[in-house]
């Protein structure tokens, strides 16, 4: 089985991502937002995915990185928007 490696196939998602990142986090269209960049993020290195939260191709989640991202949700914040 070959590996991707998905950071070199994509050498400026970094870029991007932090540029994404940036504005979803300081843009004020929505009431809130879940940063699921912090749920998931290598606190040692902060541009990557935590090694237990990430899939082979080090760009997305694997099983437990999705449930880290669905335990980040504030059920509160969800609770206080019945309508949506």
């Amino acid at each position: 089985m070959t590996l991707v490696d998905g950071v070199l196939l994509a050498p400026d998602s970094e870029k991007h991502r932090q540029e994404i990142n940036t504005w979803i986090r300081t843009q004020r269209l929505t009431d809130g937002i879940v940063d699921f960049d912090a749920a998931l993020r290598d606190p040692g290195n902060l541009s990557i995915l935590r090694a237990d939260y990430s899939s082979p191709d080090r760009l997305h989640p694997n099983p437990a990185g999705y449930r880290a991202m669905a335990d980040a949700v504030e059920l509160s914040t969800i609770a206080q928007h019945p309508h949506c």
